[in-house]
């Protein structure tokens, strides 16, 4: 089957993606609850879990076109979980990179107290739930959408921008925790977007270079345990004080060899992908032809 819009269409479909995606994040709310209330935490995963499987049903339905060619992918192929061996390597891949670039960050932990994982609902939340919704919204259905709609590869970008528009939601929670804003207390939170904003764009390629919901889940989940890069290290008084050239050099060499590598692990040749393919173009001049002749 295939997933085939004008560009027009793509684009509705695009910024209706996250507003529906946000929208769904206020559905019943109660007044007073913080995002972390454990109230508010279910609240969310079943509304936000419903309206991303009913979105994706709908998107799917409304827009593949089966009679078009046997030879098209299946709908597993499109979301990105299908049971292949690239897409379970792509995992492996993807993670490992995106090590790489979070090396400076892992030695550091080393000098440091490690990270402790709780096991209650916010890390479940953080680590599990939100990553799934995000990726299955953003990357699978928004980058399908804007992909099939003949945008190819700036299909990363203009993703990125939807996703990076749509985080500013966030400022309410200070808002409702604060009580009243300045220009400190959204700093925090307008670096935590600026910070999503670059991941996004780097969980686009991925989505694209590996076709593979899967990866783009664990990495997003990865990078939210590591959180945002702590340079404390610098501070005489921190314990890994001593430390920090060694520190800095391997922020700076996970860096280098993240980017000298980036294209060797992540050839979209290597890991089949549909997406990658479709990106070009051809395939959907191609099409489309076939439609107008239909």
């Amino acid at each position: 089957m295939y997933v085939l819009m004008n560009s027009t269409h793509a684009l509705s479909w695009g910024i209706l993606t996250p507003f529906v995606f946000i929208f769904s994040l206020y559905i019943k709310r109660p007044s007073g609850h913080l995002k972390d209330h454990p109230d508010e935490i279910k609240r969310r995963c079943w509304v936000v879990g419903i309206t991303t499987l009913l979105w994706n049903i709908l998107f799917y339905y409304l827009n593949s076109h089966e009679h078009l060619s046997s030879q098209g992918p299946g709908i597993m192929t499109w979301i990105g979980i299908s049971f292949t061996f690239p897409n379970y390597l792509s995992v492996i891949c993807a993670l490992a990179m995106t090590n790489v670039l979070f090396a400076g960050s892992l030695v550091q932990v080393l000098f440091e107290d490690p990270p402790e994982i709780k096991r209650n609902l916010i890390s479940m939340k953080e680590y599990i739930m939100i990553p799934i919704f995000e990726e299955t919204m953003y990357r699978s259905c928004l980058i399908t959408c804007l992909i099939s709609g003949g945008f190819g590869w700036s299909s990363m970008w203009i993703s990125d921008l939807l996703y990076s528009l749509s985080l500013f939601y966030q400022i309410e929670d200070v808002i409702n925790f604060k009580r009243k804003t300045s220009l400190q207390s959204l700093t925090p939170v307008l670096f935590q977007i600026f910070f999503k904003s670059i991941f996004g764009l780097y969980a686009g390629y991925v989505f694209i270079v590996t076709g593979s919901l899967y990866s783009v889940i664990v990495v997003n989940s990865f990078t939210k345990f590591m959180g945002l890069p702590n340079f404390k290290f610098l501070e005489h008084t921190h314990p890994a004080h001593k430390y920090k050239n060694a520190i800095i050099f391997t922020y700076a060499s996970g860096v280098c060899v993240f980017a000298t590598l980036q294209y060797l692990m992540m050839n979209p040749e290597f890991f089949n992908s549909w997406h990658a393919e479709f990106s070009i173009g051809a395939l959907i001049i191609e099409i489309k032809i076939d439609i107008q002749v239909s």
